[in-house]
């Protein structure tokens, strides 16, 4: 497509967004990129230049008037402080479907490792597809077009008024006062989300619609949250130093070879990890409950003890608990183990066990351990220390650590999935608790980011605009297999744009770039695919590879039985004792991060 066609066709979904022929979403993110000089000097060095790259996406199944922008303030301006309690936010986690649906996804793991389960694969879906689903969108294929670069900053609050005019203004061809009474779903990641709120903020008595910022609705997209609890994840749980017999992210990662950052990992290798160690102590747990439900003489008699999924394929032959029992019998074996009660008691002191042989239960409630420092409430460094534990405990420190991790890596699984499933309400189930947990993992921005989501949810929120917005949350580039994240989307746009563009030194706002580069950057990403597979420098795929991680599974699953960890010992300690996120954020929230949060964003009713 010619960059003149490309400008006139958003200018024409400009004409037909005035016209309410269409709704459009606007997603957009920051852009850096070096300009390296080859002799520097004094006048001219090499800099950072800073712009922001956005893309229009076109949303399907919205009611007439679902974005009515007078309701919505309406509606915002009536709130009540009082009404906005750390009961209510506590009050609306649905722990009884978390915990659910994390026994459900502990079948998704059997199955995709044991193959003689497979029988079993239509009974999960319908589990998925029924019973737990919440608000599940039909996947279609997205329509979306790439929108002109400019070298405005939206890490500033300026440079957030900067770039929506650009793009509705200059870009779509609005007039401001056409918005008048309209409100446009905008959305990025957390610091974008935070500015643009601060920007709404600071222009709330402007003299009209658009110059008070009032069409702008805030969205906080879900990629950069994955990445963000993954990070709280390795905050919780990641030892700043291991020794012989420990547990967790850290040894996991030495044993594996994994060269992460802890402070800072990057997304797929620590996703990575994240999946292997669930899948590990998954399967590790399944092993167990085999072992104390039917004899295991027969594995002795082998010539060599199997491997861990080796093992579990052996439980699978004629006769054996794996071979007949029935799904409902499999699922409530499940539901005996699996426990998600804020009321249970997780210390490490008196952790649940049944008796020296028996396989401890997976409670992730709130534990008795409390944070030695509960001052500093407004934290942003998104820093979570990890305690020393206590060696004369009579309790059991690596269980307690393996409980915890479990059931951080167990949710965040079903953040995952529910993403890729396209069922958006289930990964809401998932926010609910998170806006508590983040506070507690050290991410303040993201908690109060979701407390502002969940006002949103329950009082500025028409029916018709929440199901707007949660049909449209995830998106298909394709329209066939998973749900996709929007600012994935721009991740992937912003990559290539720099491909395309690396080393040049013309600016974000240079002609070159934001007409025919940035307008053009889908063709221009396809056409460079091709070269790139026609030279046989690369190989494009159409879908994304899954990695085998059985042998390292197999690895991990040998060391979890050697040292035991599903066997409840008393005095077993650890170098560290994992923060329970849940725990930490119910502190942090009680003891003044609310009452901070409601005076400074409006709400002094």
């Amino acid at each position: 497509m010619a960059a003149e066609g490309a400008s006139a066709n958003l200018k024409a979904l400009g004409h037909q967004l005035v016209e309410n022929k269409v709704s459009v979403h606007l997603v957009y993110d920051n852009l850096n990129q070096y300009h390296r000089l080859w002799r520097p000097s004094l006048d001219s060095c090499t800099s950072l230049e800073s712009g922001t790259a956005a893309t229009l996406i076109i949303q399907h199944d919205v009611a007439e008037g679902a974005f009515d922008g007078i309701e919505y303030e309406r509606r915002r301006a009536s709130v009540r402080r009082e009404q906005i309690t750390y009961e209510k936010i506590w009050g609306d986690i649905q722990f009884d479907h978390l915990a659910a649906i994390g026994a459900t996804n502990i079948l998704q793991i059997l199955l995709e490792y044991l193959p003689g389960l497979e029988r079993h694969r239509g009974a999960v879906q319908h589990l998925y597809s029924h019973r737990f689903a919440k608000h599940p969108v039909k996947i279609q294929k997205t329509e979306y077009y790439p929108m002109e670069t400019s070298s405005y900053d939206e890490v500033q609050n300026i440079g957030n008024r900067e770039v929506l005019k650009d793009l509705l203004v200059r870009q779509l061809g609005v007039k401001p006062e056409e918005l008048d009474g309209q409100m446009i779903s905008i959305s990025g990641d957390c610091s974008m989300a935070a500015k643009l709120r601060s920007l709404k903020r600071h222009t709330s008595c402007g003299l009209s619609w658009f110059t008070s910022q009032r069409f702008a609705l805030v969205l906080t997209e879900l990629w950069h949250m994955r990445w963000a609890f993954i990070k709280g994840i390795f905050r919780l749980h990641w030892a700043p130093s291991t020794m012989k017999g420990d547990s967790g992210l850290h040894i996991a990662a030495e044993k594996l070879r994994c060269k992460l950052n802890s402070s800072d990992p990057e997304f797929y290798p620590a996703e990575r990890l994240v999946e292997t160690v669930l899948a590990t102590m998954t399967l590790h747990y399944a092993r167990a409950v085999l072992r104390q439900k039917e004899s295991s003489l027969f594995i002795s008699n082998l010539n060599r003890p199997p491997h861990l999924i080796e093992e579990l394929n052996l439980h699978l032959s004629p006769g054996r608990f794996l071979w007949t029992c029935t799904f409902d019998e499999l699922h409530d074996e499940l539901n005996a183990v699996v426990s998600l009660s804020p009321d249970d008691s997780d210390d490490s002191s008196d952790a649940d066990h049944n008796g020296e042989d028996g396989v401890s239960s997976l409670p992730a409630g709130q534990s008795q351990h409390r944070s030695k420092d509960h001052e500093n409430l407004d934290c942003f460094d998104d820093s979570a220390p990890l305690d020393s534990p206590n060696t004369n405990t009579g309790g059991d420190v690596l269980l307690f650590n393996n409980i915890l991790l479990y059931w951080d890596m167990l949710l965040y699984w079903e953040f995952r999935s529910s993403i890729k499933d396209s069922d958006i309400g289930r990964t809401f189930e998932v926010i609910k608790w998170l806006c508590v947990w983040f506070f507690g993992a050290g991410a303040t921005n993201y908690g109060q980011e979701l407390l502002h989501q969940a006002l949103d949810l329950w009082f500025h929120f028409t029916e018709k605009m929440k199901d707007a917005v949660f049909n449209n949350y995830v998106i298909s580039p394709s329209g066939r297999g998973e749900g996709y994240e929007r600012d994935l989307l721009q991740e992937h746009n912003n990559f290539w744009l720099k491909w395309v563009f690396n080393g040049r030194l013309a600016k974000f706002d240079s002609s070159f770039l934001r007409e025919a580069v940035a307008l053009n950057i889908v063709p221009l990403k396809e056409l460079g695919q091709t070269i790139l597979q026609k030279f046989g420098l690369s190989n494009i795929y159409s879908g994304r590879s899954k990695a085998n991680i059985q042998t390292d599974i197999n690895y991990l699953g040998h060391s979890y039985l050697t040292q035991q960890h599903h066997i409840y010992q008393p005095g077993r300690v650890q170098l560290f004792l994992a923060m329970d996120g849940i725990e930490q954020g119910t502190a942090k929230l009680e003891e003044g991060a609310l009452q901070k949060f409601l005076d400074k964003h409006f709400y002094q009713k």
